[in-house]
């Protein structure tokens, strides 16, 4: 046991304290996994990864079935094996879905191969890679240089050999240790709470990562999922003739009563998160889930996508409105709303629907209101499949491409009614037919040049509709969309691809989002009257973009001259900042009326509106009235405090005054290490010096210090009050970690994932400079949300009066991006994203994605490393809610071997281990809140998630706070501190290998150094003299023994003590844990 003494004189009315230092504490080892020598600390180590270079440049997502390019589903191979997932919703984390029997998600063309190289040289080693790479005509993508790992290479081979069979062919080699595919993960969480119908084709994770290698056997499929295809909505064979029945076992009234228990639960959550749709009881939401799911006929195939000509991409515009819709553009160029019934058409009605619009936008009469007719691409379009689905490129029948009748051109709904069956082709001889002017160079195309897989930009998609009308366009629709009913929808479930095709006739912007108005094909009692709004980035909105490309009709626009007097004001457009400053002249600015406003530091902002004519110049000038300002003058005891005022640091340091505040009310806070925040409001006035005067309390160890973050009551997960119904103190205990200590900004926590916000308000102040090794630069931006999300757990700025507080208060983190927006990623780029962390200091990573299998290539890489912690999310199961014991079924990158991994499951708020969540006796170590996550989203927003992605920062948080009291920490003390100190809970015996959750305050505790401290109080001033002693000591003692230096003595923390006799009394104070 580790001792501290402290030994107090006391001469009757006089007392002096000493302070000695504590005995340096044992190491604590826990039972675990053990690869390669023993761990170094996580602080510093001599070895160095050479500096990356250019990464992997990966192929972009989802799973296809004819793999001539991009990804690939393969059969499963020498026992290795993936299981597809699922984005579920909050309360169901995301669960993995076998949707075929041992397939894994790879890249087609990429093969990992590690060479043998011990006691080989490097020259031999170099020389023996070009010979195999040679013989098979592989070019070398990444090697040593970027992967940090000696005889790792990522090798390209050509399409003729295909990725199994080079794996084949490199492994005959004797001297290469093992090859594998290029493996894509994918996230593990998700932002919903109803249990919703999940869609068997869909292929994405919640909150962690899937698709890994497996030298074991993969989890049974379920029966309803046995016999299907990998990708059902990717297949190419013809599922039936017509529509499918909507009759099943249910009567009407259960159907209904089915489908009100879903809204209700989705309105739920809409309302617990004040959300701006609502949900409805539809005619869609009576359906059979197979008749739901029939509806949703959009295909996809790469191959036939990447023969399309495309090559017609749409540079975008500047100066784009804030709002622009053809339904009211100098009149209405939409077409009215069309229900497709019962048949998978959907493709159909919105490639027509884009050309109805194109014929009246190319006339200039809003008015023509033609009726073409759908029934012809579907019974006609002979490469297309009727009823049971089509792709993006039928928009070719309006071009050049004939159909079954004969001839070019599609005909009006009289001449072709829809049937809503596939039916049977008739002869079109003597009908007028309708298409493009293929003589004045028209033609079609997808959005940007890209593919029926890519998500064009917001200005791409934007600039196509304003220039050409309408765009056909993919989302992803399952019960958040088949319910909606009005309002904007903002679902976060989420797919690899888009299953349904819809039209985009505008936008608008709500709360500084972009929201897209689009026109549904499900009847006028679907939605808005048959149309919906819904937030860019949600549901895969856009996705397979195209559109009718024509001369634009659409004025080009006119010129803006930006005046102010004193000049360099930020000139801001419809609420977002252009980056210029006054004076400036735009020219080409679309037609329209904006809003704009000048900000000039010292200056009260000016907001004025300007409306542009096209062919002409408007100007807008403005003489700027400066900003009454006043002082405010700060001091403290103790001195040394930092300012924050209004929710931002100063970078000031008390005593000290700010000057040219703002007239007006303004919070400040004051934070010093060891002491209570102090927190006030303060008047300004004009000219005037208010003054802030406080004195801090010091915090006491084991006490609960609070942040003064809005939103902090409703992070359960930090402390749990019993808020929503949960277990009071189910949580990480916070608040008594926090008075020990917040954090520090020497620690580095570095997040793997798809980006972080790096400009998010709650975060920039903890943001240090990261990499992007999916796309090569070093912008880590998030464009998923994942990232951003596991961000604020782990370092949310804390105490700043805003938003939310992560673990840390003060942390440094580092965004490492490779995971694309979509939420998937490569091996190859996940071990580069690991050496660039390295070498620019972190230690601590945070993985909140995953795999099934054994990724040889991870483990080799986190290998490499061995004073750095990985902290890894365990997995969400099957998409049915079904969890995996990943001890039987293992999971990559948690249940790899290494001995710096610390794996992480998730547990709710009623400190139960979430139902969906992956365990495992010995291949989970802990567990951690990870279920109804509130936390930080791209673009200044706050939002919940849930899934072992939410629940891994918040160890990754415990990590870094452990680190801050005790930098020294080796990986195995720091790992050894957060299992020893948790929680244990009867619910996660045998779910892991603790059997608890993790406490950040004991964790902290037993890592931070004793020293003993105490002060005495006298009760009184004469004899007998009666003093009260109080325990200060750090480092969070569970003994104390006290020695008054009379002969008596006590265990008691905080003892009272009359002194009978005169002289001076010794009292001596060891404490222990």
């Amino acid at each position: 046991m580790a001792k501290s003494l402290i030994i107090l004189s006391i001469l009757i009315l006089i007392m002096c304290i000493a302070v000695q230092p504590a005995l340096a504490a044992p190491d604590i080892v826990i039972p675990g996994r053990v690869v390669g020598g023993p761990l170094d600390p996580l602080q510093s180590s001599s070895f160095m990864v050479p500096s990356p270079v250019k990464p992997v440049s990966p192929v972009e997502n989802s799973l296809v079935k004819n793999p001539s390019a991009g990804i690939v589903h393969s059969p499963v191979r020498n026992s290795m094996a993936e299981v597809n997932t699922q984005e579920k919703h909050e309360e169901i984390v995301t669960a993995v879905q076998n949707n075929s029997q041992g397939s894994l998600s790879y890249a087609p063309d990429r093969v990992i191969v590690k060479y043998k190289t011990s006691q080989i040289s490097t020259q031999s080693i170099n020389q023996v890679q070009t010979e195999a790479n040679s013989a098979l005509g592989a070019s070398v993508i990444a090697d040593v240089k970027t992967l940090g790992v000696e005889g790792l290479q990522v090798v390209s081979v050509p399409n003729s050999t295909g990725t199994e069979k080079a794996v084949e062919l490199y492994e005959m080699n004797p001297m290469v240790e093992y090859a594998q595919p290029d493996y894509l993960y994918t996230i593990n969480s998700s932002s919903f709470t109803a249990p919703v119908v999940i869609n068997p084709q869909a292929v994405s994770y919640r909150d962690t990562i899937n698709t890994k290698l497996s030298t074991s056997k993969t989890p049974e499929p379920s029966a309803q999922d046995s016999n299907s295809e990998s990708c059902p909505a990717c297949s190419n064979q013809v599922l039936q003739t017509n529509a499918v029945s909507v009759e099943d076992s249910l009567t009407e009234d259960e159907r209904y009563a089915k489908a009100r228990a879903e809204v209700d639960e989705i309105n739920g959550y809409v309302a617990e998160n004040n959300l701006s749709w609502t949900a409805a009881v539809n005619p869609i939401m009576l359906l059979s889930e197979d008749a739901r799911e029939h509806l949703k006929g959009l295909k996809h195939d790469l191959e036939r996508s990447e023969m399309v000509s495309s090559d017609i991409p749409v540079t975008p515009m500047e100066g784009l409105p804030t709002s622009f819709d053809w339904r009211n553009n100098g009149g209405d160029y939409t077409t009215p709303i069309k229900n497709q019934g019962s048949c998978g058409s959907c493709w159909a009605f919105a490639t027509t629907g884009a050309f109805e619009s194109y014929k009246e936008i190319k006339a200039g009469n809003p008015s023509l209101n033609p009726n073409y007719a759908e029934q012809y691409l579907v019974s006609c379009a002979a490469d297309q499949y009727g009823c049971n689905g089509g792709y993006f490129d039928s928009m070719a029948y309006f071009v050049n491409q004939a159909g079954s009748s004969g001839g070019t051109g599609t005909v009006t709904e009289t001449s072709f009614p829809y049937t809503a069956t596939t039916g049977t082709c008739k002869s079109l001889s003597g009908y007028t037919r309708y298409t493009v002017d293929t003589s004045a160079g028209e033609t079609w195309g997808y959005v940007g040049g890209g593919n029926e897989w890519s998500i064009p930009s917001d200005d791409a998609i934007k600039t196509a509709i304003y220039l050409y009308g309408p765009v056909a366009a993919g989302v992803y629709a399952e019960s958040t969309f088949d319910s909606y009913s009005s309002g904007i929808l903002d679902s976060t479930a989420s797919a690899s691809y888009a299953n349904h095709a819809i039209i985009i006739v505008g936008w608008g912007t709500s709360n500084g989002r972009t929201y897209w108005i689009c026109k549904n094909s499900w009847g006028t009692s679907w939605g808005e009257s048959g149309w919906f709004r819904i937030y860019s980035g949600r549901l895969r909105i856009g996705e397979g973009a195209a559109y009718f490309k024509y001369t634009a009709t659409n004025p080009t626009g006119g010129t803006v001259n930006f005046g102010s007097t004193p000049s360099g004001a930020e000139i801001w457009v419809d609420g977002a900042n252009t980056g210029m400053t006054t004076p400036y002249t735009q020219t080409s600015v679309p037609a329209g009326t904006y809003s704009v406003t000048y900000k000039l530091a010292g200056y009260t902002d000016y907001s004025t509106s300007v409306t542009v004519t096209s062919g002409q110049t408007s100007t807008v000038s403005a003489t700027l009235t400066p900003t009454p300002t006043g002082s405010i003058g700060l001091s403290s005891s103790p001195s040394g405090a930092r300012i924050w005022l209004d929710g931002a640091d100063t970078s000031k340091n008390t005593p000290n005054t700010l000057s040219l505040v703002a007239v007006g009310t303004h919070s400040v806070s004051l934070v010093l290490s060891g002491y209570n925040s102090y927190a006030t409001t303060v008047s300004v006035t004009e000219g005037n010096t208010v003054t802030v005067s406080a004195t801090l309390t010091q915090a006491t160890p084991g006490s609960q210090k609070f942040a003064n973050d809005p939103s902090f009551g409703i992070l359960w997960g930090l402390h749990n009050t019993g808020q929503s119904g949960g277990t009071v103190d189910g949580d990480i205990d916070a608040p008594e970690a926090w008075s020990l200590t917040t954090g520090s900004s020497s620690v580095i926590v570095a997040v793997v994932d798809s980006g972080v916000d790096y400009n998010h308000p709650d975060l920039a102040a903890n943001m240090i400079a990261g990499y992007d090794t999916r796309n090569n630069d070093n912008n880590p931006m998030d464009d998923n949300g994942h990232g951003t999300h596991c961000a604020g757990t782990i370092g949310a700025v804390g105490n700043n009066g805003v938003g939310v507080t992560g673990v840390n208060w003060n942390v440094k983190i580092m965004p490492l991006k490779f995971l694309s927006s979509s939420g998937s990623g490569y091996t190859s780029d996940a071990i580069e994203a690991f050496a660039w962390g390295y070498s620019h200091g972190a230690r601590i990573f945070s993985n909140s994605w995953g795999g099934y299998g054994i990724d040889y290539a991870l483990r080799d890489a986190i290998n490499l490393y061995p004073d750095a912690l990985f902290i890894c999310a365990s997995g969400n199961g099957d998409a049915y809610g079904n969890p995996y014991n990943t001890d039987t079924y293992p999971h990559s990158p948690s249940s790899l071997p290494n001995a710096n991994i610390l794996s992480v499951t998730a547990t709710d708020r009623y400190d139960q281990r979430a139902y969906w969540a992956n365990y495992g006796a010995t291949s989970v170590d802990v567990a951690a809140p990870g279920v109804s996550i509130y936390s930080t989203i791209p673009g200044s927003a706050y939002g919940y998630k849930s899934g072992t992605s939410m629940a891994t920062p918040h160890v990754a948080g415990v990590a870094a706070l452990v680190k801050s009291v005790n930098p020294s920490a080796t990986v195995s003390e720091v790992k050894s501190a957060i299992m020893n100190g948790v929680d244990v809970k009867s619910g996660l015996s045998g779910k892991c290998l603790t059997g608890g959750r993790v406490n950040a305050y004991s964790s902290i505790s037993s890592t931070t150094p004793l020293v003993a401290r105490f002060y005495g109080i006298p009760d009184t001033t004469v004899y007998p003299l009666t003093v009260r002693f109080f325990d200060a000591s750090e480092g969070s003692p569970t003994t104390w023994n006290w020695n008054f230096g009379d002969g008596n003595t006590s265990t008691v923390k905080n003892p009272v003590k009359t002194f009978y006799q005169t002289g001076t009394m010794t009292v001596q104070l060891t404490v222990g844990r």
